[in-house]
């Protein structure tokens, strides 16, 4: 550093130059980071979709092995036989291909014929066939494998006159990972088809294969997942009567292709994949090359010329800029080239080619080393700001995560609820992870007393104040005031105005802090009959034919301004059997939402509870809340929810 910093700007650009001219071209010339770019390259590669429902894997696995006392390298063809001939048993709702990952060369008696009618009966069969070695590691083109092909193993005669074949020799990197797979395999002028080609091929119904693909037809397999991501059954379970009965005869695998293959560690058939960890079994991987294929998604190594006109490009381009720019604004159009770089890798991947990335990448901090350092340090510094930050963040959330336990803990008991009512639901999803919507319920000898309660605010200054509104309530009603929801909303209102009056400092008067709630007071006697007294909170009422609304007073209660018993009004409503209630906050009625933008308002929530009348608490609550949702949209949630429904004992 101390180097740099004693040269003058010109000189540092010289020799940013050169380092980056040769430390680049030497560094791609070797491929020393060949690994690096390999893992980049399978970062923008692999992002595979959800697995094609379409294709299924039956592995030979351990319980396979074990019911039919297999060797690793034999399979009974008698077994396979029979397993086609189940799998085949529906003539209008059988698989469009069946594949077996299996080599079947060379005869060996009676069996023979059982698996080669299995295949001629069913004529949608493709079994494997193995290229003859001849691998060689290419010194040139460095992770790429490049052969010849001498000779090949097919199945034997009965079987290959019914059952179609391809190849299934897996091309491994030097990390020993398959990343790319052949789809055709040329001798002496004889194209003959891989293995996931050859089930495409039978899938789709084509006599030949498509030229187009013939060219360079070396191409990346596109993973879908992990091992074990498409659907799998064993091979055992073939023969289970269940299976046939759940899965064969109701039409499971009608148009499927079913691959079967080896499925267990012991077989040497399990490879490493890029991406993954974890080794993945060869009839897996045939199973992504033929997604691959289904998808069209066909991406191919750019050849090394065009790696090397992309590189001298852009080393070409960086000289211009550092010659031609001061050392701060070259930290600009040290960004825009990696954006364009970017950008490029983008466009020439579309046209499904991937080049060499890591190289390209390298070469900005070999020239720009003293900028580089210096965003080092300031991106060290704001990393440092930015941790702070999220653990003080995640204090803040432990604790609010905390205040919710302690919250939904002061909510009432279901016990409660079941023992009061005929049949209920409650629904209450707070806005934040706490909130200021809450409800209680106290049951006593002459019935159930019912609070729903919109406190002010929400989240956490809300949540507070529900905690005060619940211990009020069990300070103000007991067994003789229970009855009187006139009286229970005044001394609430009383209560709530002493905790919430200050002194000041100047002249040591009393001040209002204005916090309180809009609430509902409902008593449910053991006859049914209901009185209701009410803040700013409606209560519908619906008997199946017509509904009814019990407006809220105009009152809120945790200001003061209540004037005793008498001004808290009491609506009586008679035991009627039908009755249904419904007591919500603000929070449904006044969210924002729909096409047009408008609340939510009232009348969609009367439709759907005259509509449901007949269904249970619950079931009317999971479609108001439904309804809800889907009226919100994209939109914003604006505040609380809480919803209690109820049908009184009679």
């Amino acid at each position: 550093m101390k180097f740099f910093a004693g040269l003058s700007t010109r000189a540092r650009k010289i020799i940013g130059d050169i380092i980056i001219a040769s430390a680049l071209l030497t560094l791609f010339g070797l491929g020393l980071l060949s690994y690096f770019d390999t893992r980049l390259q399978d970062f923008l590669v692999q992002r595979g979709g959800l697995p094609y429902p379409n294709i299924i894997v039956i592995g030979m696995d351990e319980a396979a092995i074990e019911m039919f006392n297999a060797t690793p390298d034999r399979w009974p063809r008698n077994i396979m036989a029979r397993a086609i001939n189940i799998l085949n048993a529906c003539k209008y709702s059988r698989p469009a291909v069946i594949a077996l990952d299996i080599l079947y060369t060379g005869e060996h008696g009676d069996y023979d014929d059982d698996l080669a009618n299995a295949a001629r009966d069913g004529g949608n069969v493709v079994v494997a066939a193995s290229a003859i070695t001849g691998w060689r590691q290419s010194e040139i083109n460095s992770g790429k494998a490049i052969y010849t092909l001498t000779g090949f193993e097919r199945p034997f005669d009965a079987l290959s006159q019914y059952a179609s074949y391809g190849i299934v020799n897996a091309i491994h990197d030097d990390d020993a990972r398959i990343r790319s797979t052949r789809l055709f395999y040329e001798l002496d002028s004889v194209v003959y088809r891989s293995f996931a080609y050859e089930i495409y091929r039978k899938y789709y119904g084509l006599t030949d294969y498509d030229e187009s693909w013939f060219g360079n037809n070396e191409k990346y397999i596109i993973y879908h997942g992990s091992p074990g991501t498409f659907m799998q059954f064993s091979f055992a379970d073939i023969f289970d009567d269940y299976f046939i009965e759940d899965f064969v005869e109701s039409g499971f695998f009608e148009g499927t292709v079913v691959m079967i293959g080896a499925f267990a560690p012991g077989l040497g058939d399990d490879f490493y994949v890029p991406g993954h960890g974890s080794r993945m079994y060869g009839v897996e991987i045939h199973a992504n090359i033929l997604q691959t294929l289904i998808d069209e998604n066909f991406i191919e190594k750019a050849p090394d010329f065009i790696n090397w006109l992309v590189l001298i490009f852009v080393i070409a381009i960086a000289l211009v800029l550092a010659n031609k720019l001061e050392i701060k604004r070259l930290i600009a159009a040290y960004i825009a080239l990696i954006g364009l770089f970017v950008g490029s890798l983008f466009v020439i991947f579309h046209f499904g080619y991937v080049i060499s990335i890591v190289y390209v990448l390298v070469s900005f901090p070999i020239i720009y080393v003293y900028q580089l350092l210096y965003s080092y340090i300031i991106e060290s510094i704001e990393r440092r700001k930015a941790q702070l930050i999220a653990e003080k963040h995640q204090i803040l959330v432990d604790s609010i995560n905390y205040a919710s336990v302690i919250q939904r803990g002061i909510l009432p008991h279901d016990n409660l609820f079941e023992k009061a009512f005929a049949d209920y639901s409650v629904k209450w999803d707070p806005r934040d992870t706490v909130g200021g919507d809450i409800y209680w319920i106290k049951n006593f000898e002459k019935g159930s007393l019912l609070a729903v309660c919109d406190c002010t605010g929400h989240g956490v200054p809300g949540a507070l104040l529900t905690a005060l509104v619940v211990s009020s309530f069990e300070e103000i009603v007991n067994e003789e005031t229970c009855s009187d929801t006139a009286e229970i909303l005044y001394q609430l209102d009383q209560k709530l105005t002493r905790i919430f009056e200050v002194e000041t400092k100047k002249d040591k008067t009393k001040v209002h802090i204005k916090n309180g709630c809009d609430l509902a007071v409902l008593f449910i006697d053991k006859c049914g009959e209901v009185s209701i007294s009410s803040g700013n909170t409606n209560v519908f009422i619906c008997d199946g034919k017509e509904i009814t609304r019990v407006k809220g007073q105009r009152i809120y209660v945790g200001e003061g301004k209540i004037k005793g018993r008498e001004g808290v009004k009491v609506h009586t409503i008679p035991a009627n059997p039908e009755n249904k209630y419904y007591i919500a906050s603000d929070g449904m009625y006044d969210q924002i939402g729909g096409t047009h933008s408008h609340s939510f308002g009232y009348t969609i929530f009367k439709n759907l509870i005259l509509e449901h009348h007949s269904e249970t608490q619950a079931a009317i609550s999971a479609k108001i809340w439904d309804v809800y949702e889907e009226y919100r949209g994209n939109h914003m949630r604006l505040d609380d929810f809480v919803l209690v429904t109820f049908r009184a004992k009679s």
